[in-house]
């Protein structure tokens, strides 16, 4: 839960990981409401982070648009708040959302391996406290920081969210499999598009 120590070494995790890919990271701290005490009614912060990586592009004009990959890397620790089963044991969070945040982390080391490549300016944001209403995107939106010594959420033009990428076998078998290749579409904005045949 977010303000917990459980959330601290997480964000830790992260961002040591961005660092390691060698990608500038920081914190970003933001007050919340403690819920969620825990069986031993463990004590907390009042805050806590949202974590951002970033590779600036390298267009002199492009920089200024923002890409954001992201994931949240809470979950609801031990409820009774947010829970749908009842508080007093532990919630793991391995589909919600440590999925997510391992695809996070996967995709931030490929871009790592291609830096001084992307004309835009990739953010890899680890949000913190979703799972209390959204607060750290919702954070992210009203404090943007990026592009860089300008910031505007306004100059953000797309965000691909990732959670609960990871499911058992029992909720796969219910999705239709057909996939066709997508094949690439190129307009004057400088911007690639995918699309499927049908």
């Amino acid at each position: 839960m977010s303000g917990k120590k459980g959330n601290k070494i997480a964000a830790e995790y992260i961002k040591k990981k961005f660092e390691d890919f060698g990608l500038p990271t920081e914190f970003d701290k933001f007050n919340i409401k403690r819920v969620n005490p825990g069986p031993k009614n463990e004590i907390g912060d009042d805050f806590t982070n949202n974590i951002y990586s970033w590779i600036e592009g390298n267009d002199s004009i492009l920089k200024d648009e923002v890409v954001v990959i992201g994931a949240h890397m809470d979950h609801i620790g031990y409820g009774p708040t947010y829970s749908r089963t009842g508080g007093g044991r532990i919630h793991n969070g391995a589909d919600d959302n440590a999925s997510g945040t391992v695809a996070l982390l996967e995709i931030a080391e490929a871009f790592s391996v291609m830096k001084g490549q992307n004309k835009r300016t990739v953010v890899f944001i680890a949000f913190s406290a979703e799972e209390m209403g959204l607060k750290g995107s919702l954070h992210y939106v009203n404090n943007p920081k990026f592009p860089k010594g300008n910031p505007d959420i306004k100059k953000h033009i797309f965000m691909l969210n990732m959670d609960m990428v990871g499911h058992d076998d029992e909720f796969v078998q219910d999705i239709p499999l057909s996939f066709k290749v997508p094949k690439r579409v190129t307009n004057n904005s400088g911007v690639n598009f995918f699309t499927q045949d049908t």
